[in-house]
């Protein structure tokens, strides 16, 4: 079957979504039917990202240059990530250390590619690279995210030629972090009916008919792809201002 999706008509994609998606925290609420959709939208963004590490992974020149890229930004992104989620910046020292203990996805999505090298990496051993992912995944609780894109990434990579399995797998581990709102708000308030947006994590499964039908095909422009790069904090920064100036 033809698959109808180039790699940049994705990335694309993911862009608007979470752009709809960071729309929808800062100014609709998210019991309304508006904000439920723009997060069910917005939940398709971070599984094209992991794609993208699986991707950049196997077919980068450099990888170190690209790791570096992702950690570069990974820096680049934390104080507009603050700013959005908080808004305000750290002013001194102490609450700018304090301010790492939440950082943006791009932190996630750097060690997810650490991740792929570390188990691609021939003559280590199996107990090593378990216990290298582990400690990667803890150190990914501090991005966006958590440790699943680290898991995603993995997943796609490995599941590369087999599409089924891989849908089948990602579907599987999402579907926790799905069902974890609605579990929570059972747990909170045993008497009230299950709201519907709780299950907006649910977005998560709309991005599998994306993953399954890209076909790879991109357009190999620089300046496209620092655009791509850019967007993250800058939304981030322009958001956050309008923001503060509303409320």
């Amino acid at each position: 079957m033809k698959k109808p999706f180039s790699a940049d008509a994705i990335k694309l994609w993911a862009i608007g979504a979470m752009l709809i998606d960071h729309i929808g925290w800062l100014f609709l609420p998210i019991e309304g039917p508006l904000g439920l959709v723009s997060h069910l939208i917005g939940r398709t963004t971070i599984p094209i990202m992991c794609l993208g590490i699986a991707e950049g992974y196997r077919f980068s020149h450099d990888r170190r240059r690209y790791a570096l890229r992702l950690l570069l930004f990974a820096l680049l992104s934390h104080l507009p990530f603050v700013y959005f989620e908080t808004g305000s910046i750290p002013s001194d020292l102490p609450s700018l250390l304090l301010s790492l203990q939440s950082t943006s996805v791009f932190w996630s999505l750097f060690l997810a590619l650490l991740a792929l090298e570390l188990q691609g990496k021939a003559g280590t051993s199996a107990w090593i690279k378990v216990l290298g992912t582990i400690g990667l995944c803890a150190l990914s609780v501090f991005g966006d995210w958590y440790f699943f894109p680290v898991l995603w990434a993995g997943i796609f990579h490995r599941q590369r030629e087999n599409p089924t399995k891989m849908a089948r797998l990602f579907a599987l581990t999402a579907l926790p972090l799905v069902l974890s709102y609605p579990l929570a708000f059972r747990l909170t308030s045993p008497d009230s009916p299950l709201p519907l947006w709780t299950f907006f994590q649910a977005g998560l499964f709309l991005a599998i008919p994306l993953l399954l039908g890209q076909n790879g095909r991109r357009i190999r422009s620089k300046v496209l792809k620092w655009s791509l790069y850019a967007f993250y904090p800058a939304h981030l920064l322009v958001l956050g201002f309008l923001k503060h100036l509303f409320s």
